[in-house]
């Protein structure tokens, strides 16, 4: 059985939020065959939140938006992280001389976003 390698891409609009700002998190993956691929973004330290559909099988982009806190402390600094996971399941069919056998390859990714949060200057 051969491993699923999951090339995965995340886009962030930008890495630095001021109080109340809104950046947009894309990720995509890259062409593979898996009968279930799903997607979990995952707000870490839970500063700011997430906005938007956190988990879901799609076969394009599948895009969050992260809302920063309304308010920051001034001159504080906090980093807010978030985690993509990335799933893929894959059956493996095998004939052997004592007939077909099936398994599952699953494959699993996890990406780190950390986005620093700053009272506007």
């Amino acid at each position: 059985a051969s491993e699923v390698v999951l090339n995965v891409g995340v886009q962030v609009e930008k890495t630095t939020a001021g109080p109340g700002d809104i950046i947009e998190l894309s990720a995509t993956v890259d062409a593979v065959r898996a009968e279930s691929l799903t997607f979990s973004w995952v707000n870490v330290t839970g500063h700011g939140q997430l906005v938007g559909e956190e988990h879901g099988s799609v076969s394009g982009p599948f895009t969050i938006q992260w809302e920063a806190p309304a308010e920051v402390d001034p001159g504080s600094v906090k980093v807010e992280v978030i985690h993509l996971v990335v799933t893929a399941i894959s059956q493996v069919i095998a004939s052997t001389d004592t007939g077909v056998q099936t398994s599952h390859d699953i494959a699993r990714e996890i990406s780190t976003i950390p986005i620093t949060i700053t009272a506007a200057q």
